[in-house]
């Protein structure tokens, strides 16, 4: 981040999910990706919680597991500006 700019990078492959990608939602600064085994990986911005990372706040530059959400039963993703669903 540079003042009111933000440089984009290379994202690493989703390639440590045992599943494919079912859906993958975008939001402002993170992306949430769901296999279709109900697995949920983020990466982005952190900041905020809002990669579902509990008190690890920090960036994520590749797919990282969101285990919180291992029990979940998650079923669809939805990412906002600041915030995920």
């Amino acid at each position: 981040v540079q003042g009111d700019s933000y440089s984009l990078g290379a994202v690493a492959m989703l390639s440590g999910a045992k599943s494919p990608v079912a859906s993958a939602s975008a939001g402002g600064l993170h992306t949430l990706a769901l296999t279709r085994a109900g697995t949920l990986y983020g990466c982005g911005a952190g900041s905020w919680g809002r990669l579902g990372m509990g008190d690890d706040n920090k960036d994520k530059t590749a797919p990282t597991l969101v285990k919180a959400a291992s029990h979940l039963g998650v079923c669809a993703v939805a990412a906002g500006w600041e915030h995920s669903l």
